[in-house]
């Protein structure tokens, strides 16, 4: 089961160290800022590269003062942690996009709670 990771405090800024993490913020970081605004967020790490990048933006967000909280879901999106989406903006991030799949079916899945995640 996914855990609702708010307590992630300065431990999670060693993160931002890596390569890969700074150049996925550099390549998506200021969009996805300017998209949350000061709307509470939730940042949802896809997969097991998903979780990493995801826990990069997450640290990221925070350090520029984001209400936002962190968890993970599986491609099945079965173990969604729907506390964690509710009344929030979500942000879904995975490894990569390269044929959709992944992409689809997590939206197909949202559409499908969309009444449980409002």
């Amino acid at each position: 089961m996914p855990s609702n990771n708010n307590n992630h405090g300065n431990h999670s800024n060693h993160i931002l160290k890596y390569k890969p993490i700074q150049k996925f913020l550099d390549g998506v970081g200021k969009e996805v800022f300017h998209y949350l605004g000061k709307d509470k967020a939730c940042i949802i790490g896809l997969g097991d590269d998903g979780v990493f990048y995801g826990e990069g933006l997450y640290a990221w967000l925070k350090q520029k003062g984001s209400s936002v909280i962190f968890t993970v879901m599986d491609y099945d999106c079965h173990d969604l942690d729907v506390s964690a989406v509710r009344g929030r903006k979500v942000v879904v991030v995975d490894n990569d996009i390269i044929t959709g799949t992944s992409y689809r079916s997590v939206m197909q899945e949202f559409a499908a709670r969309k009444e449980e995640l409002q």
